[in-house]
């Protein structure tokens, strides 16, 4: 977080609308696992790199898969890679609306830096209330629609801060309640087998009572998302497990 705030941190946009935008009261900063430090920068700004490269090693190599991890060890970009970490900060009241991560990411790994969670996911946890849906069609799926028709629905998750400052919307009724600490990540896949972008992944975070700090690690694969995803994907598992023999 340190490191985050003396290389400087600019205000979060995705969309840029007035009072419409999707993210309010949000800054970030992205930190290059493989940069270069002089002697002379401080030491917070010295310990980034390592601590960056750190985080997105161990999140490979606990969520990604071992010819995913293979590529990445051999410098596949074309196969699968990793973005530089994002750290963001959410300032009282910050808050990030629905969206899906896409763009490639079929990795997502989020770790929460100070215990402050708010990320709600409306379709977690949710399996016999999905069926019918087609979650590869964007005009198929509302979020709103859906919480509608039911009491409960989705997982948030929160942190020190408790799950009352969230619960006291009237939209806001999870069907679980997942409890994290400073330290703690989740990991989600973004896209299905097919390669289409997976909506049941829709998440935003919610406004927050209390300062929040979120790094994300994001990795992204050519071959596991898009239209030629099976094909793609089959190749690689053909050569790999192939190659192991």
């Amino acid at each position: 977080m340190q490191a985050a705030q003396v290389q400087g941190m600019k205000v979060a946009g995705t969309k840029q609308s007035g009072e419409n935008t999707v993210r309010k009261n949000s800054y970030l900063t992205w930190i290059d696992p493989f940069s270069i430090v002089t002697a002379d920068e401080g030491r917070d700004w010295r310990d980034a790199p390592l601590v960056a490269r750190e985080t997105i090693f161990k999140s490979r190599s606990c969520f990604a898969h071992d010819v995913m991890n293979d590529s990445m060890n051999n410098a596949e970009i074309g196969i699968c890679f990793a973005e530089d970490l994002q750290v963001a900060k959410y300032d009282k009241d910050g808050r990030f609306d629905y969206h899906h991560d896409g763009y490639s990411r079929y990795l997502t790994v989020l770790s929460y830096l100070n215990g402050v969670g708010g990320t709600y996911f409306p379709f977690g946890g949710m399996k016999d209330e999905l069926e019918g849906i087609d979650f590869t069609n964007e005009n198929e799926v509302s979020v709103l629609s859906f919480k509608r028709q039911l009491e409960k629905c989705g997982i948030l998750i929160v942190g020190e801060e408790g799950s009352d400052a969230y619960l006291q919307s009237a939209f806001m009724k999870p069907k679980q309640v997942v409890q994290i600490e400073a330290g703690d990540a989740i990991a989600f896949y973004n896209y299905m087998p097919g390669g289409e972008k997976d909506l049941r992944l829709l998440h935003c975070s919610l406004p927050v009572p209390k300062e929040k700090w979120i790094s994300t690690a994001w990795f992204r694969s050519d071959a596991l998302t898009g239209p030629f995803a099976s094909f793609k994907k089959a190749q690689l598992f053909e050569s790999f497990y192939g190659g192991a023999q």
